[in-house]
């Protein structure tokens, strides 16, 4: 369910005199064109990320994959499988593929208007997901009848967490400004 199948696709199809692919991690398949390479650091695969032109994510049912929102942060537009919520993440800063057949169509189009698909890239900041996420739990936890409130302390917890970590996040916010 990780994708391999479609990296076997593109290794064997992919025109690799116009473009170069790596891998990063560990798979349990080896390829002829694909360059592949043991995990790295985070700050290491950033970097190598920033280096690139598109992230391919092939994963069939992967929820929110941190791997495809670091290489959205790092200004990569994204070729990514429709069976999850990847293409909701990528929006416009993308192109979709349902699997085998049609991944090498999607890199085409999506090559084709790289300048285009990294306007389209947009985030939220860590400051507006901690908001967001300090919000869903406040408003869970006002909503939750106070007889209630006792058998769920996971709520206050998070509450916590999240006031001290918008708490941090605002005041490195005034810093910069």
């Amino acid at each position: 369910r990780k994708g391999f199948d479609v990296l076997r696709v593109l290794d064997e199809h992919l025109d690799f005199d116009r473009y170069a692919l790596s891998f990063y991690g560990n798979s349990p398949d080896s390829y002829r064109n694909i360059r592949v390479y043991k995990p790295c650091s985070s700050i290491e695969l950033a970097d190598r990320l920033r280096e690139s032109d598109l992230f391919i994510n092939a994963s069939v049912y992967e929820a929110c994959s941190n791997s495809l929102l670091e290489a959205l942060h790092c200004g990569l537009p994204a070729v990514v499988r429709s069976s999850s919520s990847d293409s909701e993440i990528i929006g416009g800063g993308g192109e979709v593929f349902a699997g085998c057949n049609d991944v090498l169509s999607a890199i085409e189009r999506a090559a084709g208007r790289l300048a285009e698909l990294r306007k389209q890239i947009d985030l939220p900041s860590l400051a507006q997901v901690a908001e967001r996420y300090y919000e869903f739990c406040r408003q869970t936890h006002e909503s939750t009848p106070a007889g209630k409130k006792k058998a769920r302390p996971v709520h206050y917890l998070h509450l916590r967490a999240l006031l001290m970590l918008r708490s941090r996040l605002m005041q490195r916010q005034a810093k910069k400004a």
